[in-house]
């Protein structure tokens, strides 16, 4: 009889703590990023061509970052979308992810403490090796483009759930439709190798 109470006390004391205490990792989203940020008078595909034109990146289109705010924090059902311009690239040979995104949508901005800035730059990956002071001069040099700055982390109120909504961004829409496209050709090579 002891060692059931004993058993479901601590259980409760086990369910307890975890229900009271959340696990959230103490992410360095600074020294996992770089962000840089880019003022322009040029849309966000003119902007990219000029940037495809290093020989280090190549950013292709994918679906828009939607970030979503709740005009009300009583009402949960109450929510606008916003629809950020999106572009990704993934260098295999330097372990490096280039995320494009536009900053300023109609009255809307990603980053509100960067306001002035149309687009964002998010690099994240192996930072440590790559000169982002030689992109930093080569977006200065583009036609059109006024201001090119790294942006301070700790000036960004909610840069936590910014970075966090890319990553699943990221995933959902590259990452995950890659690995089922591998999983689908495995598979045919399978069923091609027992014919």
């Amino acid at each position: 009889m002891h060692t059931i109470s004993f058993m479901s006390d601590m259980f409760c004391k086990f369910a307890f703590f975890f229900n009271m205490e959340k696990f959230k990792p103490d992410v360095d989203y600074e020294a996992e990023n770089i962000l840089i940020g880019i003022s322009c008078h040029l849309k966000d595909y003119r902007l990219v061509h000029y940037i495809n034109k290093t020989d280090k990146i190549n950013l292709s289109r994918y679906d828009d970052l939607v970030y979503v705010i709740y005009p009300d924090k009583n009402d949960s059902k109450k929510k606008i979308e916003i629809n950020y311009p999106f572009y990704y690239y993934y260098s295999e040979d330097d372990y490096l992810a280039f995320n494009f995104i536009g900053n300023r949508i109609d009255d809307s901005v990603l980053l509100a403490e960067y306001d002035k800035l149309d687009f964002i730059i998010i690099i994240n990956g192996a930072i440590e090796n790559y000169d982002h002071k030689q992109l930093i001069k080569y977006l200065k040099q583009i036609p059109n483009v006024l201001v090119v700055a790294e942006l301070k982390f700790d000036l960004i109120k909610n840069i936590k759930p910014i970075l966090e909504d890319l990553e699943m961004h990221v995933f959902e829409k590259i990452k995950k439709p890659e690995i089922e496209k591998n999983r689908t050709v495995k598979a045919i090579a399978k069923n091609k190798l027992k014919l």
